[in-house]
């Protein structure tokens, strides 16, 4: 039987496309990886920036509760750079000694809220709620 010109060959061909294949699966694996890291690095940057707005804005609640200590007719709208961030807090004084205390901070496009909720304020303030939400 005649052996075609090419059958010697036939070996080869199919190590080569093994190895290409290979190559190309091994490739597309790399590939991935490197898609999920930059994902999980953008995701990683933005959870420092929630982190870090959130501090913020906890920071100038904090700072809220203090002037309310220190002057119990304190109201008004305020705000800070902490840390090179700013944030800004509201004081509204309600019936009594209620007191509601708004805080937000915003960090490179990064926004969280804070608002807590005041029964009293002498002779220690007492806090009835402090969450974080949406929107005031």
């Amino acid at each position: 039987m005649a052996q075609l010109p090419f059958a010697r060959y036939s070996k080869g061909f199919v190590s080569l496309i093994n190895v290409l294949a290979v190559t190309g699966i091994g490739a597309t694996i790399v590939i991935s990886l490197l898609w999920l890291a930059l994902g999980s690095s953008d995701n990683h940057l933005l959870l420092l920036r929630s982190m870090q707005a959130r501090n913020a804005a906890t920071a100038c609640a904090e700072v809220a509760l203090q002037e309310i200590q220190n002057t119990t007719t304190y109201s008004g709208t305020y705000s800070l750079t902490i840390n090179d961030i700013e944030c800004s807090y509201t004081v509204t004084i309600g019936t009594g000694e209620e007191r509601e205390v708004t805080a937000s901070s915003t960090h490179n496009g990064v926004t969280r809220k804070i608002e807590i909720e005041i029964t009293q304020i002498n002779p220690t303030i007492i806090i009835s709620s402090w969450q974080e939400v949406a929107d005031f």
